[in-house]
């Protein structure tokens, strides 16, 4: 089984992850977008995907849809409100990208092999 050599990133990738196999054609990888940290603060907001080796995002129906994550949230850290308004925007920023991704995405035209 051959791992797929040029399948095209959506734009902003940050962090791709190897190839892996999923039934005895397809493969798919994670992908992360760009970390938006906020200032003075742990809490980071990022988008992520898995990639199927067609160039579709995973819709869900196999592994896990496209997604905003928010890491490092801890309720002893709460926030200022400047940290408050910079999180709006790093989500905002966020939501734009996820819509690029999904939108750029090749349609999914069949169910991925198992």
């Amino acid at each position: 089984m051959s791992t797929p050599d040029h399948v095209a990133l959506p734009a902003g990738v940050a962090r791709v992850d190897d190839w892996e196999p999923e039934g005895d054609q397809a493969h798919y990888r994670f992908i992360v977008g760009a970390t938006r940290p906020l200032t003075d603060h742990p809490i980071r907001v990022s988008v992520h995907a898995f990639q199927w080796s067609d160039g579709t995002l995973d819709n869900g129906d196999i592994l896990s849809p496209p997604g905003i994550a928010i890491h490092d949230v801890d309720a002893d850290m709460p926030l200022k409100s400047d940290q408050a308004r910079e999180l709006a925007a790093a989500l905002l920023e966020a939501a734009a990208e996820f819509d690029r991704w999904v939108a750029e995405a090749p349609p999914r035209r069949y169910a991925v092999p198992s």
